[in-house]
């Protein structure tokens, strides 16, 4: 894996399939999808199209949003108690078939390093407990309590599969930044605590790290994994509303960083934020004026700009033609990709 890709802690990303399932529950329990979505920077439409890179931020907030106007605290945590914690993991080869619970925890943290995930984690072990400590690289901008409902609960599900019958609820101890978040079938009310900002931890017995269990090796990489993939800049920067743009310091800022900082990252990578909005709102343009309905002049006020005659350059800019040259183009492929059978 590129790791140079993938190392860009400024702008830390989810995946919009977990945050999709999120505010598809919650509009079901009540919840209005528009106000889910307020001040999160998301395109509504990116929830339609396949799972993509977004940023944590905007996960911490419409999640928070979500669970509140669904009226369920433990919202988040419930629906990550139904994916699979190990999705795109591979063993390392020194791995034996029953490594100890300790060999698989520096092996997962390993692997979540090359992830774009919004937390660095570290085991700490003691004479009696084991600690498992995450750090969020930038403190979020918004409340992260329910999206870090789903680490807690992809850590507490993974050590119950592979301590079967060692596993005691009772003897784990977490600190979150909104106990509420955790549901109390998962670990005890009594046993989660009010923690910071900035992170969570876990804390177990460390006689557990010697316990051995049958693993499951998955010897090969899942290359439709969208873990496995590099971070593509050019598509994160696609997932944006535009129409209510902050620009790039409102961006940063809303990311819990500060506009120099993202700058910086951008131009390690060897572009920068007006490249990328630039090339994200050509993308938007090319496809909206292919397949979408809406006209022309919507489309235009939806990429940001605030008259017809400026997205009219931007469209001679990109394209060499029109707006309206380009959707006569595209009209007779368009009409055969939704001709009746």
């Amino acid at each position: 894996m590129n790791k140079s890709k993938t190392a860009l802690t400024t702008l830390p990303v989810m995946q919009s399939k977990f945050l999709a399932e999120v505010i598809d529950r919650a509009c079901k329990l009540g919840a209005d999808r528009n106000q889910i979505l307020k001040g999160c920077l998301l395109r509504p439409t990116v929830f339609d199209e396949p799972s993509q890179s977004i940023p944590g931020a905007c996960v911490y907030l419409a999640s928070t949003q979500a669970a509140v106007l669904s009226g369920n605290p433990y919202h988040c945590a419930e629906i990550g108690r139904e994916y699979e914690w190990s999705i795109g993991f591979v063993p390392p080869t020194t791995m034996s078939n029953t490594p100890s619970l300790g060999d698989l925890l520096v092996a997962w943290m390993h692997f979540v390093e090359t992830v774009q995930v919004s937390m660095r984690y570290q085991l700490i072990v003691d004479a009696e407990r084991a600690n498992l400590v995450g750090r969020r690289f930038l403190k979020a901008s918004q409340p992260p309590g329910q999206a870090d409902a789903w680490d807690v609960v992809a850590w507490s599900e993974m050590l119950k599969t592979r301590l079967g019958t060692v596993w005691d609820q009772s003897d784990v101890e977490i600190h979150v930044f909104d106990p509420r978040a955790i549901p109390e079938e998962l670990v005890p009310s009594s046993n989660v605590k009010k923690g910071d900002a900035w992170g969570l931890r876990m804390s177990f017995p460390a006689a557990w790290l010697m316990q051995q269990s049958p693993f499951p090796r998955n010897t090969e990489p899942d290359n439709t994994s969208m873990q496995q993939q590099p971070l593509d800049l050019v598509a994160l920067f696609r997932v944006f509303d535009y129409s209510d743009w902050p620009g790039l310091d409102g961006l940063a800022e809303f990311a819990g960083t500060h506009p120099k900082a993202l700058q910086r990252e951008l131009a390690q990578h060897g572009t920068n934020g007006a490249e990328l909005i630039d090339r994200a709102k050509e993308h938007l343009a090319d496809l909206w004026l292919k397949e979408d309905t809406r006209s022309i002049t919507q489309i235009g006020r939806d990429l940001g700009y605030k008259n017809a005659s400026a997205f009219t350059r931007a469209c001679h800019r990109w394209f060499d033609t029109s707006p309206e040259k380009l959707r006569r183009r595209y009209a007779p492929v368009a009409q055969e990709q939704f001709a009746p059978f």
